[in-house]
């Protein structure tokens, strides 16, 4: 009985805002032409019931299409959901073990780039001082000769 009563308050509350809505003239132009329109349409149809049966079945056709359509597409997106999703821990793990390996390597690569900081200058040192150079035999030929030669 409640929903009785909710449901002829509704249809109530739309007649009066239906009737209210016409006291605009435009809106009462609008609902005129509309009105007429529908009337043509349903005059038309009545009299040529094979092409209204041709028009729904071609909009049923139609909308039997989009929804394969749409299907299919769902059907798609599911399955690369599901591929992404069994990619995405393995992703993880190659992403945590590189991570890993670069942070136990880490004081490797400055080990590494220290010593060869220190060689370098080293041997920079050396190519500018003939006492710091190494003991070659061209150097031992120059120098240790002078030294001979010297001493």
């Amino acid at each position: 009985m409640g929903q009785s009563k909710f449901s002829k308050g509704i249809l109530f509350g739309a007649l009066a805002g239906a009737a209210i809505s016409l006291l605009d003239r435009q809106t009462r132009e609008v609902m005129k032409t509309r009105a007429r329109s529908a009337q043509e349409r349903a005059r038309y149809y009545s009299e040529n019931r094979e092409i209204l049966k041709h028009d729904i079945e071609m909009k049923i056709n139609h909308y039997k299409s989009l929804y394969e359509k749409l299907s299919q597409d769902a059907q798609y997106l599911s399955s690369q959901v599901n591929e992404v999703k069994q990619i995405a821990p393995q992703v993880q793990t190659l992403f945590s073990e590189t991570k890993d390996t670069f942070s136990s390597s880490k004081e490797e690569y400055k080990e590494m780039i220290s010593e060869a900081s220190n060689e370098a200058i080293q041997e920079q040192e050396a190519s500018h001082d003939p006492h710091m150079q190494q003991q070659t035999p061209e150097y031992a030929e120059k120098y240790g000769e002078n030294e001979k030669k010297n001493g």
